[in-house]
């Protein structure tokens, strides 16, 4: 766990002698019954309500906060000769309190201690001890309730409310095997394959969408590790893309973050991650439209090996034969895929199959290790019994989405080993012949050009 910077409206030059001071005046109860009950250290989450506190990097001006029972609060500080609020998110767990406000350094954790019902020390997480979870505590600070603020006495269990709730998301084509479980209470719970072992953690987090800078935001809370870690997360569909946060800055048009390494994960069953309909690109290799791709690429391959024996028509047979697919289109939706031998998934099915997912396939290639999803279909699978799918991609930002595939009715091992220079491939069945002659084009054609120059 890196070092978290400092929160600057709780730890930033605030003297031990001036906390003294300011816990002092804190000390007469709002209420003004000295004997009432200290029922505010009994709440699970003592922060729902208004607090303030005087900051001195601020001149002693008055910071307040309204923490509320949706994972969110609102922060009022001084901005020059304004004041401004801006929205963050918290959670609670046991007597640490974890924030995130991109106007204020980003993510923070801090320990807590109730003093009476109106005043709570706080004292910043300056560092915490990856192998054993120490903590290394930072400078404190009085937050004192708000005068003539509501009063909450009720035990209130967050009530977040967002799109991750209730699902299980798992990181996709990954050794880690990560996943995630969200709940609405803001707890949740965190399993991954380390060496042979499942681990299991149970997890507090929040969700919320950051103004400043303009990204959902989602942190989470490890209670035996003490490790807190922000994260801005991207929804769309059944997959979720998440970066680390790794740094908030201040500048002059706002707060900045930088980011770490785009993971995906998704959620629901593990075909869906393909669902809706395909078309296989073998079929359209001989459509007028292409005319003009091979002899271009006839020409980029002379061009770069002048002894080259080859034409159009070598090529095309070339292409039919690594692209090769035995349906013309498919529709998955769920756990099922059915195949049609007509394009865009017209008329009936030829056939429908039922996968259960059977792990991540591991090959090695020269262009490096690809990570593939195993399917074993239903005894009405056939030849493709042994289904292996690659993620759904594009080449380049404005080419078409398409995937691989390669199947068997053998065995996962001979569905990608029999033939090494087969890739069955599909696309949207949106896509045009338009959009796959231009990917096409773009293809490196003389980068093979020595394929074929005769040998002797």
């Amino acid at each position: 766990m890196k070092r978290k910077k400092n929160h600057s409206f709780v730890g930033k030059a605030l003297s031990v002698g001036l906390f003294a001071v300011v816990l002092l005046a804190a000390g007469c109860d709002n209420g003004g019954d000295e004997e009432e009950t200290l029922w505010l250290k009994d709440l699970a989450n003592p922060f729902i309500g208004e607090w303030q506190s005087e900051i001195p990097s601020t001149g002693n001006q008055t910071v307040k906060f309204n923490f509320k029972q949706d994972g969110t609060f609102e922060c009022t500080f001084p901005a020059g000769p304004n004041t401004m609020t801006a929205t963050g998110g918290y959670l609670v767990k046991g007597n640490v309190q974890v924030t995130f406000l991109s106007y204020d350094d980003g993510v923070g954790g801090y320990t807590f201690e109730v003093v009476d019902n109106n005043t709570i020390k706080v004292t910043e997480i300056a560092s915490v001890n990856e192998a054993t979870g120490a903590i290394t505590p930072g400078n404190t600070a009085a937050f004192t309730r708000v005068p003539g603020s509501a009063v909450n006495k009720e035990n209130k269990p967050f009530t977040v409310n967002h799109a991750l709730i209730n699902k299980t998301w798992k990181e996709i084509a990954t050794p880690y095997q990560a996943e995630y479980a969200y709940n609405p209470d803001g707890t949740g719970t965190m399993q991954f394959t380390q060496g042979e072992q499942r681990r299991s953690f149970d997890i507090a987090y929040f969700a919320f969408h950051d103004q400043g800078l303009n990204k959902d935001v989602l942190v989470t809370f490890i209670p035996p590790m003490n490790a807190f870690t922000p994260y801005s997360y991207t929804l769309n569909g059944n997959t979720i893309t998440v970066q680390e946060i790794t740094e908030v800055s201040m500048g002059a048009q706002g707060p900045s973050a930088g980011y770490g390494e785009a993971i995906t994960f998704f959620t629901g069953s593990e075909l869906s991650l393909w669902a809706g309909t395909w078309n296989a690109i073998d079929q359209y290799l001989d459509d007028p439209a292409m005319n003009s791709v091979w002899t271009n690429a006839v020409a980029a391959i002379i061009a770069a090996e002048p002894a080259a024996q080859v034409n159009a028509a070598m090529l095309k047979t070339m292409f039919k034969a690594m692209l090769r697919t035995d349906f013309k289109s498919c529709v998955i939706s769920g756990n099922t895929m059915q195949i049609y031998h007509v394009p865009d998934a017209a008329g009936s099915p030829a056939g429908t199959i039922t996968y259960a997912y059977s792990g991540i396939h591991t090959v090695e290639r020269e262009e490096g290790i690809q990570n593939w999803f195993k399917f074993t279909g239903d005894a009405a699978a056939g030849q493709f019994k042994y289904l292996v799918l690659g993620p759904t991609h594009q080449d380049a930002p404005d080419s078409m989405l398409h995937f691989h595939l390669q199947y068997s009715a053998k065995s996962f091992e001979a569905a990608t080993g029999d033939d090494p220079n087969w890739v069955a491939t599909v696309t949207p069945s949106a896509t045009t012949i338009e959009q796959i002659a231009e990917d096409l084009a773009e293809f490196p054609w003389a980068a093979f050009a020595f394929m074929f120059v005769p040998t002797s």
